[in-house]
């Protein structure tokens, strides 16, 4: 009898163990691997304000600029996020220019940084006009 409670036990174990490691795998994907987006900046520049920390607290000499990126990826996939562009004596970006970036499906990984519309795919560029 004790040996049939220790293979439930181990079971139940792996059971477990198992299902942790595909959360933590789902988590890990859904947040860090990043593919290749572009953007394009609003026409409208964002109101630049006092950029406050994660305890909504005021950072002393600090700004922000909080964008709103409508991504499409190179496979097409659209994506919505947003980026906070902050610093001493940060400039906006440029007024309906193009941005790349590595995004995931949760957050902006790398980047954004300006770039010419050149360099963007043609059935890229024709959804983001």
């Amino acid at each position: 009898m004790n040996r049939k409670k220790s293979i439930i036990f181990v079971a139940f174990i792996v059971i477990l163990l198992l299902i942790i490691f595909v959360q933590v795998m789902r988590y890990y994907h859904a947040t860090y691997v990043a593919e290749v987006a572009y953007a394009k900046v609003p026409a409208k520049t964002p109101k630049k304000q006092k950029t406050k920390n994660s305890n909504n607290e005021i950072i002393s000499g600090s700004y922000s600029y909080i964008y709103r990126f409508n991504f499409v990826t190179k496979s097409g996939k659209q994506r919505t996020l947003d980026y906070e562009l902050s610093g001493k004596n940060i400039v906006s970006l440029k007024n309906s220019s193009f941005v790349q970036a590595n995004i995931s499906e949760k957050r902006i990984v790398k980047g954004p940084i300006v770039i010419s519309k050149a360099k963007i795919p043609n059935k890229i560029l024709n959804i983001l006009k």
